[in-house]
């Protein structure tokens, strides 16, 4: 089950102890959220409500998505999750809604970069949609600020109250998340485990350097073939840089370099302890006939 936390906001699958605070943000706030969503509307007892967490129970036994209450400082806030998957092209698309008095606070955005990491890097999906009608302003910046591609208005417009709509579409790829919203670490599978053990990863350069080694996805392999060589039981851990406790900065190799006078290529150096809740998959590191390492499926794309 999908569980995230990203600053002071926090993901829970929907269940039913969410309905009574979830259904009273509806009633409290049934204009709002209607000015753009028709099911609002519909959503008019406490029994509706839990029907619509049956309906996200059904998804997830389905493996056709899920939805998650927003939690905002201990309270809850909103709702979001996968709407649906599309297995056969390995898509998917979000969706969200917040309280009125939680909007302006970046609530939506930070819990859809953690919905968009899960789909994208742990499920291993290629591409996530976010779409709503070109006038909705407010909506439409959520993916802009987590760099989702604008696909333009779609060919036909949505139903809203007795009215048409035109609706725009945004998408980002996996490729793109995984080469600019995650960094990457090579480690052995006992040390990771080690790691799980004591609720935080070390490397040995954060004594001997005041960092962990990281490297960018374009960076992995070179790495790999040239510091690992002949290792083995060797995992890939990949980490997303908006969920990480401690700085990171791009730096020569060897840092006694300053930056100004290198002309090769800057690598991300972790400055502090590898936080779990940063680390999205973990897959092992294996080498191919030619006895060089491959990069796991889901980042050859």
């Amino acid at each position: 089950m999908f569980t995230a936390k990203l600053d002071d906001v926090r993901l829970v699958p929907m269940a039913d102890d969410h309905a009574v605070p979830l259904f009273n943000i509806v009633k409290r706030d049934r204009r709002y959220l209607g000015k753009w969503q028709n099911w609002p509307r519909t959503v008019t007892t406490l029994d509706d409500m839990y029907r619509m967490i049956y309906h996200s129970d059904q998804k997830i036994s389905q493996n056709n998505g899920f939805d998650c209450t927003i939690f905002y400082k201990g309270q809850i806030v909103g709702k979001i999750g996968l709407v649906y998957i599309t297995h056969e092209t390995s898509t998917t698309e979000i969706g969200y809604w917040l309280a009125k008095g939680a909007q302006g606070k970046g609530i939506m955005t930070r819990a859809a970069h953690l919905v968009t990491g899960f789909a994208l890097v742990t499920m291993g999906l290629d591409r996530v949609y976010i779409r709503c009608a070109e006038s909705n302003i407010k909506s439409a910046n959520i993916p802009r600020r987590l760099g989702y591609t604008y696909e333009g208005v779609l060919p036909e417009p949505v139903w809203i109250h007795k009215r048409f709509f035109a609706e725009i579409r945004f998408v980002m790829t996996a490729q793109t998340w995984l080469n600019q919203k995650m960094i990457y670490h090579i480690t052995t599978r006992a040390e990771w485990e080690k790691a799980q053990q004591a609720g935080v990863y070390y490397a040995p350069s954060l004594i001997s350097q005041g960092f962990i080694h990281f490297s960018s996805l374009n960076q992995v392999l070179k790495v790999a073939n040239a510091v690992y060589h002949g290792e083995k039981e060797l995992v890939l851990l990949a980490v997303d840089t908006r969920r990480l406790i401690h700085p990171v900065q791009f730096e020569p190799p060897d840092t006694k370099i300053p930056v100004e006078h290198y002309t090769g290529e800057l690598f991300p150096h972790l400055y502090g302890e590898l936080n779990l809740s940063a680390v999205l998959r973990v897959d092992d590191l294996r080498v191919g006939d030619d006895d060089l390492f491959r990069l796991p499926p889901y980042l050859d794309k």
